[in-house]
Formats: C-alpha cells, structure tokens, sequence
C-alpha cells in the first residue's frame, strides 16, 4: 500500500514513460485558457493564480538511515479536518478502505522526536515508503520531455478546480532530484510542465460527439437514414453482442429481457418502481415491426406479468439508438469496490439516444424523432495500478494531437473502445463483460423523468454488496440517490440527518480554494433501518 501511494504522488499524469504518439505539433507555450481554434476563450486566463507550493498537499524527504523495515523515504501528506472533531488532536490518522488502510503519523511529532529531519506544518501527517532513486530520475526526465513537446504543445499553468468550476490558476512545482538526495522537503504538485487543456482537446479526448466520428459510416448505422455500417464498432447492436456472450441466451433475447423490465413493477431496496408499458408502443412494437416481425403485448395470469410476444426476434442491428457521444470518464479512477481493485483507470462510455424513425432506416434528419431518453454504457477500463492509469491517460492524451476527426484518429479511438466493449476482458465479472452498469435516462415513457440502472450482478442491499453473475441484466438501485418515493426531500428526517451528517462533513470547511475536486460520502442502503437507497 505504501509503495502504492508514493507510486501515485511521482507518477502524476504527464510524468509516466509510457511511449506518446509521433504525431505531435509544433511546439509553442499556450497562455493559460487559450484556445488553439476559432471560438477562443480567455476566461480561464482571467482566474487568479495561486501559489503553487500552497496547492502541495504531499511533499517528499529521504531519511538519513532506512527505517528497521527499510523504507528509505517519508511521505507527508495534508489531511483535512477529521469527521469527528473529538480527534482533530490525534497523532495518528488511518485513512482508505477499511479492508487496506493506510495509517500515518503527525508530522510535527515525529519531527520533535527525530524520526523525520522536518515537518511540513501541523496539518501533515506521514506515512514511511521504499522510494528507489531510478523513479526519481525516472520523473526528472519525464519533465524534460513534456517540456520539448513530445506529448503536444505544453503550457506552465495547471487549473485548480472546486467540483467542476475552475476556481485558481498554478504553475506545477518540478522534482527537485537534487534537494531530495540531501534530504530536503520536495513539493509534489502537477509537473511544472503539462499537455495544454484547451476546449478543442476537451472534444477530442473527453467527450467525444463530432458527427465525423459519432456518424462515422465505417463504424456506426443511423436507424434514422440508414447510413452506415450495421453491427459497426460503435453501434448498439455490437455492445449488446459482447456483453450477451456468457449469458445463456442469444443477444437478441438478451435486450428484450432488459427492455421488457420496463412492463411490470419491480422492487430495489424496498423502493416500488412502476410500471411504463410505453416501452412497448415506444419502442418494442415499433422496432418489432421494421424487423418484420408482428408482436403483441400480453398478460400472463400464470405469473401475473406483462410478456411480448414475438414471432420472430428483434434485428438488432435496425435498433433505434442513435450514438450520441463516446466519453472518457477517467476522473473515476481510483479504487472499486465493485472489481475489488486496489486501483482502476476509470470508466469509458457510451450515450445512445432513442429514435422513432418514420420512414425506418431510409429518411432524414427532420424525421429521425429523436426521444428524451438516454440510454448510457458504463465500463469499468481493464487495468490495475498506477501504470494502467496513466497509460490508459496516455491514449486519450495522444488522441488530442490530432488536429481533426481523420481516418487515423478513428482508427486509433476505435483500438481504445475494442480494448474495454469486448467479450473477456474482465474475467471476473458477469458474463466475462467489463461493464460496471447501464443506465437510463428518460421522461419519453411517462412522467416524471426517471433514472434506471442495471447491473450484471446481484445486488444484496442488506450487506451494501454486488456478486458479480453471469446471465441477463438485473435492475438495482440507482448510485447516489435517495428513493424519493418514501422519503420527501423537504421534510424526511432520515434526507435531513443524512445531509447534515454524511454530505455537509464530506466538503471541506471552510470552503476557500479547494484541495479536492468533490465532496466524499456514499449514500447507505438504509437509514434508522429504513431503506434509502432509491
């Protein structure tokens, strides 16, 4: 765990060897907030700049001697105000998971007892780890390189964030190899040189919705005018066929299971979810019949449910979900407790919105009827450690330095998707499918709007546990978000105590430039014995 920690506080992304693409530009310094594109913004130049040894939250010091255990390095990390203010005076902190924690010592105790030359104040606390010179080194020369260009035009300047609103302007600090052998305090921030984040990158290598790509007839199919490519890389049809793959049924069983979850009420947590048979006359009839399949909706009185009735499948490569956008959600990386991982690179998805083409497959943008209803594919990337993230950076980093949507950065976006949507490549998840859950978002069925989720795992709300499960996908309660069906956000005590408590002691306070970018709580299955979990 020790040598986990200190691996990710060297390895920032940006400072890792993993080999760029040779496709970089010119190099040039862009200001900070400047758009390399038409439509520039200056706002961000306009945000104040902070010190950066103030945003160091961990600093760096060889000892003078190995420890008994032979850790040659401490690492001093600042920690916010514990939860409960009856051990903001303790000496020690345990932090992490409570199945791997972490516990380190107060800094400036340590410093009084000679165990560490220096503290770096009296909010640091200080864990102890093996730190081999050649990563130092190692860092040193990654620097040197962003520098050049190698891994597209560098700017000084890192952006602080509060959530998701940017909040200061930095200058990372660099690795000072040479004060860390003489065992000085050495900052770790950002490198003091980085790619340049402009909102051009920003659509190549966050959320990617070009119709050069989400469009791209090589790769996707239009319910909506019938260009492109049926079963391509991107469509519905080929995500659903990997993930059905292990399940027992054939995919096209498989996606009406999951849609006709839609026809009858179910439970998750205790929460009641009713019924939208809309599903059916939105999108089962309708699909059902460009397939050329006659269908019918009926009540079975030996179980008591709605159940299609199809005389022939579903096509699925005809599916009326049209990619929207294609979506690198690497700001989740970090432990799961879901895989079980010590860590992950975070999450890569893909939003689909529904259509009710008229003609089907063969008519324009004016009739391709394009629904409030989202459906979203969310994977867990494959990978472990500090060196699967920054690779994993490493691929949408190089993807940024192409200058437009090309064959070659398809080509390249679609190596990247295939790595994570393919049958196999989480081993130790249902159906062998690296999904993490599939969502929806829809108010086209009925009123109110409404999230669903589904996992490819069973659910056991008693233990806060899911086991992962071969077979078809299961609904389950929805992250982060109270069933409302019970509990009134104006006047539930269970909503109030929980907000006073878990979310209002997850935010820093008092809230002044933020050291972290969210507030850290998790919503509980139930409350006073009461399930909460919507």
């Amino acid at each position: 765990m020790r040598i986990v920690v200190l691996g990710v506080v060297l390895a920032v992304w940006g400072c890792s060897k993993e080999p760029a693409s040779a496709q970089a530009p010119p190099v040039r310094e862009a200001p900070a907030g400047v758009r390399a594109g038409p439509g520039g913004t200056t706002s961000l130049g306009e945000l104040p700049v902070v010190p950066g040894l103030s945003v160091a939250k961990v600093f760096a010091q060889k000892l003078g001697k190995p420890t008994s255990l032979g850790e040659t390095t401490a690492v001093h990390v600042k920690l916010p105000p514990p939860a409960n203010r009856g051990l903001a005076s303790s000496l020690v902190r345990v932090v992490g998971d409570s199945s791997g924690p972490t516990v380190l010592f107060r800094s400036d105790t340590l410093a009084r007892l000679g165990v560490i030359p220096a503290s770096p104040g009296p909010e640091f606390f200080t864990l102890f780890a093996r730190l081999p010179e050649p990563e130092v080194e190692r860092r040193e020369e990654s620097e040197r390189r962003l520098a050049s260009g190698e891994f597209g035009m560098p700017t000084r300047e890192t952006v602080l964030f509060n959530g998701r609103h940017p909040a200061a302007r930095y200058e990372g600090l660099p690795m000072d190899a040479n004060a860390f052998a003489q065992g000085a305090l050495v900052p770790q921030t950002s490198c003091p040189w980085v790619p340049a984040s402009t909102e051009d990158w920003w659509e190549r290598t966050q959320m990617i919705r070009d119709p050069a790509v989400v469009l791209d007839p090589a790769r996707t199919w239009d319910p909506c005018t019938g260009a492109g490519t049926k079963g391509g890389v991107w469509t519905f049809a080929h995500l659903m066929r990997e993930m059905a793959q292990g399940s027992g049924v054939s995919p096209e069983d498989f996606v009406l299971e999951w849609l006709s979850l839609w026809l009858n009420d179910f439970q998750a947590n205790g929460d009641t979810v009713p019924a939208r048979r809309k599903m059916y006359d939105e999108v089962i009839a309708p699909w059902a019949a460009a397939s050329g399949a006659s269908s019918s909706l009926e009540f079975n009185a030996g179980t008591g449910l709605w159940e299609v009735v199809l005389r022939q499948p579903l096509d699925l490569d005809i599916a009326p979900f049209r990619l929207l956008a294609i979506v690198n959600r690497i700001d989740l990386a970090g432990g799961s407790e879901y895989s079980g991982r010590s860590s992950n690179p975070g999450e890569l998805r893909f939003i689909f919105g529904l259509t009710r083409p008229s003609p089907w497959g063969g008519g324009t943008e004016a009739t391709c009827n394009l629904k409030p209803f989202t459906t979203i594919f969310e994977y867990g990337v494959p990978g472990e450690g500090c060196r699967a993230i920054t690779g994993w950076a490493r691929q949408w980093g190089g993807l940024g330095m192409y200058p437009t949507f090309n064959e070659a950065y398809r080509s390249r976006l679609q190596r990247m998707t295939e790595s994570v949507v393919r049958h196999g490549r989480a081993p130790g998840k249902g159906n062998r499918s690296a999904l993490n859950q599939l969502r929806t978002n829809e108010v086209a069925l009925a009123f109110p709007w409404e999230l669903r989720e589904f996992h490819l795992a069973d659910e056991h709300p008693g233990t806060g546990k899911d086991i992962p499960s071969n077979g078809l996908l299961r609904v389950h309660t929805m992250a982060l978000t109270p069933d409302d069906a019970t509990h009134d956000f104006r006047t539930d005590p269970d909503v109030d105590f929980f907000v006073r408590t878990h979310v209002k002691n997850g935010v820093e306070q008092p809230v002044t430039v933020p050291t972290h970018c969210t507030a850290r709580f998790a919503v509980p299955h139930a409350i006073n014995g009461v399930p909460f979990l919507g």
